[in-house]
């Protein structure tokens, strides 16, 4: 009961401006809480599915030739030949790359490492252990396609850093072609993305209080001087 005659008494620019102020915190916990875990988990969401889309797209380049071939326009080897130097040539991004390896599991193409190729890579683990080709070809196998967590070293670099490839097979071929990107560059642009959303936030916070604040000080500058002006006629009434 206290609290709320403590309340009454406050001024009415100071009412309206602790249910602003209220509003702002509660809606930035609200961020901090729920918004920003979401929109992280859509950026991830949305890079998974770009890696997707790439390889769906080399799958579709690597099946226009097999049809060139079928055709009869080039034979079998020319097709996979030239399918090859496409999808070599689909780089994209500051790292990223599409490599092909087939179901031995041998390496056809990797654009960054081309030493690579030609190798038989069933024994090839990265510095935890994992044999990621032979995951490659297992995912392929039992799913046709899926996602793949390992480390492999940037372009340019030696060092291996997590990963994480979308591979998916041409069947016809016997091919599994692939891309990914590096964990610490989708953190990056995880914590981009919600720096964004944050500045948002204060910008918007910030209007909404200097709209509060004038609409407040509209609302009360009146009433101030009804009040004052009730004052001065109660003065006039006292003898001097």
């Amino acid at each position: 009961m206290t609290s709320v005659k403590r309340f009454r008494d406050w001024t009415i620019l100071s009412k309206i401006l602790s249910i602003s102020f209220s509003s702002l915190i509660l809606m930035f916990l609200a961020l901090i809480l729920y918004v920003l875990p979401v929109v992280g988990d859509k950026v991830v969401e949305m890079k998974k599915e770009g890696l997707e889309n790439v390889v769906e797209t080399a799958l579709h380049l690597v099946a226009s030739y097999d049809a060139r071939a079928k055709a009869g326009e080039f034979s079998l080897g020319e097709a996979q030949k030239r399918a090859v130097e496409s999808v070599k040539n689909m780089a994209y991004g500051t790292s990223g790359y599409v490599w092909i390896n087939d179901m031995q599991p041998k390496m056809i193409m990797h654009p960054t490492q081309p030493q690579l190729n030609g190798t038989d890579l069933t024994d090839y683990k990265d510095p935890n252990g994992k044999r990621l080709f032979v995951e490659f070809v297992k995912i392929c196998g039992e799913k046709g396609g899926g996602t793949v967590d390992y480390m492999w070293p940037k372009p340019g670099a030696t060092k291996p850093v997590p990963k994480s490839s979308y591979v998916k097979a041409y069947e016809p071929w016997g091919w599994v072609i692939g891309t990914g990107a590096y964990l610490d560059q989708i953190a990056a642009e995880v914590s981009s993305v919600k720096r964004k959303v944050m500045a948002i936030f204060c910008l918007v916070g910030f209007f909404v209080v200097a709209l509060t604040v004038w609409v407040a000080r509209r609302i009360t500058k009146p009433l101030w001087r009804t009040k004052t002006a009730e004052w001065g006629r109660s003065a006039t009434l006292w003898p001097s």
